[in-house]
């Protein structure tokens, strides 16, 4: 206790404890940050003791900051003071604040209770196991490995239940449940995700330690088990600075006016002007400089003098008022794709693509005749987000969701909810190679696709359900965002926010891929950027009308292994 709040700089600048004990010094650090237990998920039990002791309410689900897809992890879980047990396992959602206590919907794997309920991923079920009740005192263990598709829980270090029915591959977070149980008193029960082995000192600690020596667990984690902190999270294969940066510039409405700082020699620079009306200008590799398409407006692609050249950190602009009219201020969102394009021969028919395949990006045209046909998008696996649009005549921005599905299409033009047809994508999900294109899309024009598809800790293609209120629906993206791009499936218009245009915390100012209006500063656009994720702040039908679904595409700051909160 004697050296809590010790200045070690030799500065003497030393703090003085007040109603702390040794069990309040934890492991965790600013170095190496470990799992809690989410305050930012809706609809959750009260928690304390630095968010890794959850209080016991009829049908809440609180969800771990961690969600992991490969490896093998353990946590840990002290039961608490109380009349009736919760339930502990897994879930793939971040919030999952919709389902609460349900025992009936598959896709949650948890076990426990005072009756010894459990429940498989798959969602069968088995009641009245004494081995595995959640007796005050005991101490659980959860391993499970994201590789072979097994959760195993442990009770008092001795295994109990070996569950093998987990998917692999996908994003699993910790679960601590409590179902609807009348009048009945929920005990408390304590997390230690590595941090605490005292549980918050109910327990005496024991040192225990994972296989890469991190953590201080009551009980050794299975051999090859590791805690969730972020020094065991895997490098990431992508720097998200090298391969999508947000610059902003001021207009000066001369040719020549050259913008840096991006990073990276883009290839795809989509440009908004913030301080006035005007259109959203994209210009890429493959089609080639000067050549700007809107997309807010359905016209056709125009030759103008507006980005005239990519340069090794940056782009170059004309005099065109779209993007450089002097004086004005403007954002430029840029990625980097495969540089100069490639012929790509995997579909019916060949298109021209510009890949980065391991960003997960590709910008490829090609011309459509009249029949329904397969184009080929040079990624290494299939697209979750596919952008499409007619260059040569006027004609709708449509986009394939991978959570919409391949029945409907959204407008990027327009507000509108989305459109059910064959026609777009021919009832037919992307695959590693192509993407399916209807007969009803169009006929002897040239064609622009953008295609995009989640990358782990730099990109994320996906969905979230709105619930109407200030404290907003949570999203995790497994990564500090740089930018994210909204759209309600319903009537909701589409938004962009970054990391650029509002440094704090809450961000509120956007722009809008469906129109030419300028930069919304004002209420109601309220989202926090998180070390993860983000949350949603307010109910504006843009973000978060309740009940509402929305598709989101985000890019990152930087991955969560290496990110701060703001």
């Amino acid at each position: 206790m004697s050296s809590i709040g010790i200045d070690r700089s030799g500065n003497g600048n030393n703090w003085t404890s007040n109603n702390l004990t040794q069990y309040d010094v934890m492991v965790d650090s600013p170095t190496n940050n470990f799992c809690v237990l989410n305050p930012l998920t809706t609809d959750l039990s009260a928690q304390s003791e630095g968010n890794l002791q959850k209080i016991g309410t009829d049908n809440k689900a609180n969800i771990g900051t961690f969600g992991v897809s490969t490896g093998k992890w353990y946590f840990e879980v002290y039961i608490n003071t109380g009349s009736y047990s919760p339930y502990f396992g897994l879930t793939p959602e971040s919030n999952d604040s919709d389902r609460g206590g349900s025992y009936a919907e598959a896709g949650r794997a948890f076990a426990g209770g005072s009756d010894g309920y459990y429940k498989t991923y798959t969602g069968s079920s088995i009641s009245g196991l004494s081995s595995l009740s959640s007796a005050i005192g005991n101490v659980w263990g959860i391993a499970y490995d994201c590789d072979a598709g097994t959760i195993k829980y442990y009770i008092n270090n001795s295994l109990k239940y070996t569950d093998t029915t987990l998917p692999t591959g996908v994003e699993v977070f910790p679960l601590f449940l409590n179902t609807t149980s009348g009048n009945n008193t929920w005990r408390i029960s304590n997390a230690n995700f590595g941090a605490d082995s005292s549980f918050a000192g109910n327990k005496t600690p024991q040192v225990n330690s994972d296989s890469n020596g991190i953590g201080d667990f009551y009980y050794a984690p299975p051999t090859g088990f590791l805690a969730l902190c972020t020094a065991n999270l895997p490098e990431v294969d992508v720097i998200p600075s090298e391969n999508f940066n947000p610059v902003l510039y001021t207009g000066n409405g001369s040719n020549g006016h050259a913008i840096g700082a991006v990073g990276f020699q883009p290839d795809l620079v989509w440009t908004k002007e913030r301080s006035g009306v005007s259109h959203n200008a994209l210009v890429d590799v493959v089609r080639g400089v000067s050549k700007q398409i809107y997309s807010n407006l359905t016209v056709a692609e125009e030759v103008v003098s507006g980005v005239t050249a990519f340069g090794t950190d940056g782009f170059t602009l004309g005099a065109n008022n779209t993007a450089n009219e002097n004086g004005q201020t403007y954002v430029a969102w840029n990625w980097k794709a495969g540089g100069n394009a490639v012929s790509n021969t995997n579909g019916t028919i060949t298109s021209s693509v510009s890949a980065n395949v391991d960003a997960g990006f590709s910008i490829a045209t090609f011309t459509l005749p009249t029949s329904a046909q397969t184009i080929g998008h040079g990624l290494s696996k299939p697209p979750e987000l596919v952008i499409q649009k007619g260059r040569a005549t006027g004609s709708a921005w449509w986009s394939f969701v991978k959570p919409v599905g391949n029945t409907k299409a959204l407008r990027l033009d327009s507000s509108s909810s989305s459109v059910t047809s064959q026609n777009f994508w021919n009832n037919t999900d992307p695959t590693s190679t192509v993407v399916t294109i209807g007969a009803g899309s169009g006929s002897n024009n040239s064609w622009l696709m953008y295609c995009f598809h989640s990358v782990e800790g730099y990109s994320k293609v996906g969905s979230y359900v709105g619930n109407g209120n200030v404290d907003g629906v949570y999203v995790n993206c497994g990564f500090s965002p740089a930018v994210i791009i909204t759209k309600s499936t319903g009537s909701g218009g589409w938004r962009i926010i970054d990391n650029k245009r509002t440094p704090f915390n809450p961000s509120k100012a956007s722009l809008y891929p469906d129109s030419n209006d300028g930069e919304y500063t004002g209420s109601g656009h309220e989202t926090d950027f998180t070390a993860n994720g983000f949350k949603m702040r307010n109910s504006n039908s843009r973000l978060n009308t309740n009940g509402q679904k929305y598709i989101f595409l985000a890019f990152a700051e930087s991955p969560f292994k290496n990110s701060n909160a703001r």
